[in-house]
C-alpha cells in the first residue's frame, strides 16, 4: 500500500511504471472490496469502514488517471513496427521491431483494453465528470462508466452529422423544387401576353401543360409538407 500512497502524490512518468501501477492498483481494489465486505459483516467501527471506502474511491480515481496516461502513450505508438523512442526506459534510438498491438500486449494489455485506454484519453472531460459523480454519490468512478458516456457522446455526434447531411440533401431538393415553382409562376401580365400570343384560341396542348403544372404544384406542396414534418421530428428528437 506504501507504493500506492506514493503514487497518490504523483503518477509515474514511464509507461512501464504506470502500467505496473494500474495492474497493482486493480488487484488492490479487489482486496479493498473484500476488506470492506468483511468490516461490514463484523460490524466494526464506522470510522474504519468510512476510511476504507475513501481509500477505495481515491485508488479508483488514481487508476482512472493512470489509464488515461496509458491511453495517451498508446495513441503515440505507430501501428506498424519501427523505431521506438517513446518508451522512456529504452536507450534513445533503440530499435524495437513491434507492432502497436504487440507492444501493448507485452505490457499486459489486450487489444480491447488498449482501445478502452485510448477512449479515456480522448474523453478526459468525461473522466473528470465520472470522478465528480462518484464523489457526490459516494460511489466508485469506473472505466466502464466513462466508456458508456463516451459511446453516448459518439452516437449523438454521429446522429448530429447524419442530421446535417440529411438537411443538406433536403435543401438541395427544396431549392430544386423552388426553382421549378419560380419557373412556372405566372402573373396577370404574363397571362395577357399568352392570350395575345395564342389569339385567344383553344389549344389542347396548352391545357395539358396547365394540368401538368397543377399536378406539379400538388407534388411540390406534398414535398414541402414532408420537409416540415421531418424537420419537426428532428427537433423533437
Amino acid at each position: 500500500m506504501n507504493e500506492i500512497a506514493t503514487y497518490a502524490q504523483q503518477l509515474p512518468d514511464t509507461i512501464e511504471d504506470i502500467t505496473r501501477f494500474v495492474l497493482i492498483g486493480t488487484e488492490k481494489l479487489k482486496s479493498l472490496k473484500a476488506e470492506i465486505s468483511a468490516i461490514k459483516k463484523l460490524e466494526l467501527a464506522q470510522e474504519v469502514y468510512d476510511q476504507k471506502l475513501e481509500e477505495q474511491r481515491r485508488l479508483s480515481e488514481l487508476i482512472l488517471d493512470a489509464s488515461v496516461k496509458i491511453g495517451e502513450f498508446s495513441k503515440r505508438i505507430p501501428r506498424q513496427s519501427g523505431k521506438r523512442t517513446d518508451l522512456t526506459s529504452l536507450p534513445r534510438g533503440n530499435e524495437v521491431v513491434k507492432t502497436k498491438e504487440q507492444t501493448m500486449k507485452d505490457l499486459g494489455f489486450s487489444k480491447k483494453q488498449t482501445h478502452e485506454f485510448e477512449t479515456l484519453a480522448d474523453n478526459k472531460d468525461l473522466v473528470e465528470q465520472v470522478k465528480q459523480e462518484a464523489r457526490e454519490n459516494e460511489d466508485l468512478p469506473t472505466r466502464t462508466r466513462v466508456i458508456d458516456l463516451a459511446q453516448q457522446r459518439k452516437k449523438k455526434d454521429e446522429d448530429y452529422y447524419s442530421y446535417i447531411t440529411e438537411c443538406g440533401k433536403l435543401s438541395k431538393k427544396y431549392l430544386k423544387a423552388l426553382y421549378a415553382f419560380l419557373y412556372i409562376k405566372a402573373d396577370e401580365a404574363e397571362f395577357k401576353m399568352l392570350n395575345d400570343t395564342t389569339l385567344g384560341t383553344y389549344d389542347e396542348s396548352l391545357l395539358r401543360e396547365v394540368d401538368d403544372t397543377i399536378a406539379k404544384l400538388g407534388r411540390l406542396r406534398n414535398y414541402l409538407k414532408g420537409v416540415k414534418n421531418n424537420a419537426d421530428k428532428k427537433i423533437r428528437t
